[in-house]
């Protein structure tokens, strides 16, 4: 029909080169396509910020989230978590506060408000 089965390999590698400059082009659209669609989506909009998208590239950063911290049912109930106390064998954090080494130990040794001259106090008097 139209002569295409002794064309379509000539097609092809006429074409070949084609593909991949036209898939950048269309990802390219769409992302412009989908960041349209997250300045304009109402439950994506901070009211007090009015955020403005400024990449094309926001898409595709959820998908590189690595962790993600939960309640032990396995559900974000507030989207706020806590931090009360941690601990790892030495090392204890409760409150923002880390212990690393035990509290120091006051030295017991002579004050030395207190103590006497060595010079003065050899047993004679000054009188």
């Amino acid at each position: 029909m139209f002569g295409l089965s002794k064309q379509s390999p000539n097609l092809v590698t006429l074409y070949n080169t084609l593909v991949p400059i036209s898939l950048y082009v269309s990802l390219d659209i769409i992302k412009v396509l989908q960041t349209n669609r997250i300045t304009s989506a109402a439950n994506m909009v901070y009211e007090r910020t009015h955020a403005v998208v400024r990449t094309s590239e926001l898409d595709e950063e959820p998908g590189q989230v690595e962790y993600v911290f939960s309640d032990k049912t396995g559900t974000l109930t507030c989207n706020v978590m806590e931090f009360r106390s941690s601990s790892d064998f030495a090392i204890s954090c409760s409150n923002f506060e880390v212990e690393l080494f035990p509290k120091p130990v006051p030295v017991q040794g002579p004050n030395p408000r207190t103590s006497t001259n060595p010079k003065t106090s050899s047993g004679s008097s000054p009188n």
